[in-house]
């Protein structure tokens, strides 16, 4: 999708938030894979400005906007402002602007802007646990917001409700990194939810489709644009859709990997 000019494709972003109800919420959480729509980057003077297209209409309206910042460091040393993500451009642009503010988990941080981006500094340990940032959020008036990422590939909330449920085909394990912020050093034992790998018949991997179904025929998720051309705006309540994930977890344990898993039977 081509547009004929830079005014033309902002609207239409401001647009598609406006029909996914995105800017109705206090915090969104950004998913965002721009592939499909950089064709339209020529449209503005520089990089910078194609990027704040997307995130300038929530910072108008004092939205708090997160972003994954995940670097994956499992070892040696994390710096929280100096450590690149191994995300997408739009999540390494994001680190770069003023008044962001990024948790310290050293495999699984966040990056934030907005009246409640301080939320962030209060995140524990634990990347999917008590006091991550899907915990402290969760009571908001908070949205996860799809762009350019269909949603059937998911985000990695579901790990939050596996730790919430006690999947017993993950385990927490706890990482040596030593996490320092502007030199100081903040400390270590830093620990994530994991697949299990002991198992030679499954590997664990995870799925998205069936809760990305429900929450269709929930009518949860409002979506614009063509989730094939990864030109989606999918937008979803946080806190509606983990009760529901919760739900359906204990429902059906296997819900969230590809395979039934045989220990619960």
């Amino acid at each position: 999708m081509v547009f004929s000019s830079q005014v033309n494709f902002k609207n239409y972003i401001q647009t598609s938030f406006v029909e996914v109800g995105a800017l109705d919420y206090d915090v969104v959480f950004l998913y965002v894979d721009l592939r499909a729509f950089s064709v339209n980057a020529l449209l503005f003077e520089n990089r910078n400005q194609f990027m704040q297209a997307f995130v300038e209409p929530f910072i108008q309206r004092n939205i708090t906007v997160i972003i994954p910042s995940f670097s994956f460091t499992t070892e040696g040393e994390f710096h929280v402002e100096s450590t690149p993500t191994r995300l997408g451009a739009m999540n390494k642009w994001f680190l770069g602007l003023n008044g962001v503010v990024r948790s310290n988990h050293p495999m699984f941080s966040f990056a934030a802007i907005g009246p409640k981006a301080n939320t962030l500094l209060e995140t524990g340990k634990s990347a999917f646990g008590t006091k991550s940032a899907y915990d402290l959020y969760q009571n908001e008036r908070a949205a996860f917001l799809h762009i350019g990422i269909p949603m059937p590939l998911g985000n990695s909330f579901i790990h939050y409700v596996e730790h919430l449920c006690g999947a017993s085909y993950r385990y927490n394990k706890v990482y040596k990194t030593n996490v320092y912020k502007y030199g100081e050093y903040i400390g270590t034992d830093y620990s994530a939810m994991v697949r299990r790998l002991d198992n030679s018949l499954d590997n664990f991997k995870a799925s998205f489709q069936k809760i990305s179904n429900r929450l269709f025929q929930h009518k949860l998720i409002c979506e614009v644009g063509d989730a094939v051309g990864l030109l989606n705006f999918s937008c979803y309540p946080m806190g509606d859709s983990i009760d529901l994930l919760v739900d359906w977890f204990y429902q059906d344990p296997c819900i969230f990997i590809k395979t039934d898993y045989k220990e619960y039977e």
